[in-house]
């Protein structure tokens, strides 16, 4: 059997701050389009990631 801890995702966590702040730079108009694309691939990257990572928890 497996235990099902509830443990945070902190990919998830800090996927969702990344992507916040580039589009908060972007809004104040600090950084170029393209920088926010890639901000936005890497976040994207980043939680889906955290998502297959911690999906596979049970150990036997």
């Amino acid at each position: 059997m497996c235990r099902n801890r509830k443990q945070p995702n902190y990919y998830i966590a800090i996927g969702m701050l990344i992507s916040t702040t580039f589009y908060f730079l972007r809004e104040a108009q600090m950084i170029p389009d393209w920088a926010r694309l890639m901000g936005y691939c890497f976040a994207i990257a980043l939680m889906i990631y955290g998502i297959f990572k911690h999906g596979n928890r049970c150990k036997n």
